[in-house]
């Protein structure tokens, strides 16, 4: 039964695969006098059972079958130590299984039980285990991270990169893309921290490695270094060094263009968010008819996005056509020009008329309605 519930199990037959486990488990809890092998075998057969209900989704089926397999591996570990592995990614598995139901506490004891073995395995000298530790390290930091305790998830990213980094000299191969992402991610807490000039260090270091991998495996990994991009133009910009930010933008906007072209539903928006950070930047440089230029191009493509899905980008659209609307303000106050007026009011209507059904659920929503309301009036009693 066990033999047949792995073979369906690799087939992808995780029923009979379920079928097979769980009548192997019962045959041997059948037995009169199950001696330390067989506890052994029917921890085994709970954890795999519990990976056929994972790939299946059956997430409570999956919670039972761990539980009850780490309960078996913490009895019999101090009888084979050998044990300490499985009892390790039983307790990763629960902390997977936990967090599907937000209990960030819960999660991060069992986290922290798997941590701890696989510490003590690598002590041990079975650097095999380096991988998973770092995995463990990766999802700890993900729950703090997702607890805004940034600083705390900083240090288990950083817990992990120094494990993906010495795994990266031995197997760049295989290990380059955890380190980038390690890098990334301890770049991002950074930015949280406002340690914007850490956060750039970071974006820097995860962009060299982005760069070689996109070059050898493009179709895998532009999408990671035109990420990359964007996130330096964002913190340049943010560091008061826009021409830097103007140029990281650029580049990650040749790169989303290309993959939009081929994967339009999937990369487009991206392309079109690129685009409209360019006009802010560009606006900020008071270099109005860029910044135009940029806006324009965005709103074409928000616009193309929301006849398609307007619950997920009616709001980038917004947010683009009041930046025009902010930009014919700013020029009409410098340059007296009243032709910009109805081209502001026409805007303004469409972005009323938007948000009409868009309940104020966020500040940004109802800030956007207070904007129309002042420029509304601005521009209609406005005269020079």
């Amino acid at each position: 039964h066990n033999s047949l519930a792995y073979l369906y199990q690799t087939l992808g037959d995780q029923k009979d695969a379920i079928k097979h486990y769980s009548k192997a488990i019962q045959l041997l809890d059948s037995k009169t006098d199950p001696d330390l092998l067989d506890k052994e075998n029917i921890a085994h057969l709970y954890s795999s059972r519990a990976h056929s209900n994972m790939l299946l989704e059956e997430a409570d089926q999956a919670l039972e079958s761990i539980s009850t397999a780490s309960k078996l591996y913490s009895e019999l570990i101090d009888n084979n130590k050998e044990l300490r592995a499985f009892l390790a990614l039983s307790h990763f598995n629960l902390a997977s299984l936990i967090l599907q139901k937000r209990d960030f506490y819960l999660a991060k004891k069992e986290l922290k039980s798997a941590i701890s073995l696989y510490e003590k395995l690598i002590d041990d000298k079975q650097v095999k285990f380096l991988p998973y530790v770092a995995n463990a390290y990766t999802s700890l930091a993900q729950i703090h991270e997702e607890e805004s305790d940034l600083y705390t998830a900083y240090l288990f990213y950083k817990r992990s990169m120094r494990v993906f980094k010495e795994l990266s000299n031995e197997n760049p191969g295989m290990y380059l893309p955890y380190l980038a992402a390690s890098y990334n991610n301890m770049a991002i807490c950074q930015k949280g921290l406002d340690e914007a000039e850490n956060a750039t260090q970071y974006f820097e270091e995860s962009l060299a490695i982005y760069k070689t991998l996109a070059q050898k495996a493009p179709k895998e990994f532009k999408a990671f270094l035109a990420a990359n991009y964007n996130s330096l133009g964002v913190l340049y910009t943010d560091l008061d060094e826009k021409d830097k930010g103007v140029d990281y933008y650029e580049k990650a906007l040749e790169i989303y263009t290309a993959l939009s072209d081929e994967s339009p539903a999937e990369y487009l928006h991206y392309k079109a968010t690129c685009l409209h950070n360019l006009g802010v930047i560009h606006d900020e440089k008071q270099d109005h008819s860029k910044a135009m230029e940029y806006y324009v191009l965005a709103k074409e493509l928000r616009q193309e996005l929301v006849e398609k899905e307007p619950d997920a980008f009616t709001l980038d659209l917004c947010v683009t056509l009041m930046n025009i609307v902010t930009l014919y303000h700013t020029r009409i106050e410098k340059e007296k020009d009243m032709t910009l007026t109805p081209l502001a009011l026409e805007l303004l209507d469409e972005v009323e008329r938007r948000l009409y059904y868009v309940e104020d659920t966020m500040p940004v929503i109802k800030s956007l309605k207070s904007d129309v309301e002042y420029f509304r009036e601005f521009f209609t009693e406005i005269s020079y």
